[in-house]
C-alpha cells in the first residue's frame, strides 16, 4: 500500500481490502444520483441562517457532497437509482452533521440535538437557524424514506441517527469539562462506535438490498454481530485514515486512535506502529465478519435467499467504505 503523509509523519497503510473476497464495485447510477444528491445537500445549506451560520458555511465544502455521493454509491452497488438517491442524502446529511458538531461549542451542539430529535420524533421544524437548516434536511429525507421503506427500516435509521448526535453531544461536553484528558484506549472504542457515524448508514443496507426481513432474523445474535464488526472495522480504519488530514490540527487529538495509541499516557507507540495496530484489529475483525457469515443459521426456504442478498449487500457496505477511503482525501 502507499505511504500517507502528515506534517510531522509517513507511514504504510494496511491493505485491508485484501483481505475481503469480494472486490469494490460502484452503482451504475452514481454520476446522476451525485449531482442530483449534491444539487439537494446545496438547496439546503445555503438558506440564510441565523445560528451556526458561520459554521455552516465554513464546513460545508461542495467536494464532500460529491465524495458523499461516491460513497454511497460504493457501499450500495445494487441499489436501484431511487434508493441510492436517498442513501446518497443521508450521507451528505449526515458528513455536514458530523462536521457542524466538531465544529460547535457545547451548547449549540445541545440545540442541535434538540432540533433533531423532535424532527425524529416526527414534529415539524420552524425557524432559519442553522440547526433548523439541518432539522429541514434530515425531515425532508425520512419522509422520502419512509414513502419506501418498512417501519422497521425507518425505525432503525431514526434510531440510529439519534444515537449518532446523542454520542456526538456527550463527547462535545466531555471535552468541553476536559479539553486534556486523553481517554484509555477501551473506552475510547465504546465511544468511536457510536460517533462515527457508521450506524445509520449501516441502517440502509436493509433498505438499499431491497428486502424486509422480519426483526427476529434482523436482530438475530449473529447478524446483528456482523453488523457490529461492519462498524468496527470501518471506523477503525476511518482512524487511520483519517490521522493524515485531522494530526496537523491538534497535538493531542483524542478523537483518532491513532494520536490515543502515540500518547506518552497510553501504549507511547510509533506513528507507524500505531497504524499497525489499528491494521491488525481491523484484519481480525475481518475474519471474524467472515467466520459469522459461515455460521447464519437457517431460516428456510423463503427466508434464506433474502438474507443472502442481505449480507452479500452488507459486505458491499464494508468493502465500499474500505475502498472509498482510499481514493478520497477524507474518511467517515
Amino acid at each position: 500500500m502507499p505511504g500517507a503523509t502528515s506534517t510531522s509523519q509517513t507511514f504504510l497503510l494496511p491493505d485491508l481490502l485484501a483481505h475481503f473476497p469480494l472486490s469494490p464495485m460502484v452503482n451504475p447510477s452514481y454520476k446522476s444520483v451525485s449531482a442530483s444528491s449534491k444539487s439537494w445537500v446545496q438547496s439546503h445549506t445555503a438558506r440564510p441562517c441565523v445560528d451556526l451560520d458561520g459554521i455552516l458555511s465554513t464546513v460545508h465544502d461542495p467536494s464532500d457532497v460529491e465524495l458523499s455521493g461516491l460513497l454511497a454509491a460504493l457501499c450500495f452497488p445494487s441499489a436501484t437509482k431511487e434508493e441510492l438517491r436517498i442513501c446518497a442524502d443521508v450521507a451528505g446529511f449526515l458528513g455536514i452533521l458530523h462536521e457542524v458538531v466538531d465544529a460547535s461549542e457545547e451548547g449549540e451542539v445541545e440545540v442541535l440535538e434538540e432540533v433533531l430529535t423532535e424532527v425524529l420524533c416526527g414534529s415539524k421544524v420552524g425557524g432559519l437557524g442553522g440547526a433548523s437548516v439541518l432539522g429541514g434536511m434530515a425531515s425532508c429525507v425520512l419522509e422520502r424514506l419512509q414513502q419506501r421503506c418498512s417501519k422497521g427500516v425507518h425505525h432503525r435509521l431514526t434510531n440510529t441517527i439519534q444515537g449518532f448526535i446523542h454520542s456526538m453531544a456527550s463527547e462535545a461536553s466531555s471535552r468541553a469539562q476536559d479539553k486534556f484528558k486523553i481517554p484509555d484506549l477501551e473506552s475510547y472504542i465504546v465511544t468511536r462506535r457510536n460517533t462515527s457515524g457508521c450506524k445509520p448508514l449501516l441502517s440502509l443496507v436493509e433498505f438499499a438490498s431491497g428486502v424486509d426481513l422480519a426483526d427476529d432474523v434482523i436482530e438475530h445474535p449473529v447478524v446483528q454481530g456482523m453488523r457490529e464488526v461492519a462498524n468496527d472495522i470501518v471506523t477503525w480504519a476511518s482512524d487511520i485514515f483519517s490521522y493524515e488530514y485531522e494530526d496537523p490540527h491538534c497535538d493531542d487529538n483524542k478523537d483518532n486512535m491513532v494520536s490515543i495509541l502515540m500518547h506518552p499516557t497510553s501504549l507511547g507507540l510509533s506513528c507507524q506502529s500505531a497504524v499497525d495496530f489499528i491494521g491488525d484489529l481491523c484484519i481480525d475483525s475481518i475474519s471474524h465478519f467472515l467466520s459469522l457469515r459461515r455460521s447464519l443459521p437457517s431460516w428456510g426456504p423463503e427466508v434464506d435467499p433474502e438474507l443472502d442478498v442481505y449480507v452479500d449487500c452488507l459486505e458491499s457496505w464494508v468493502v465500499g467504505s474500505l475502498y472509498w477511503m482510499e481514493v478520497s482525501s477524507q474518511a467517515l
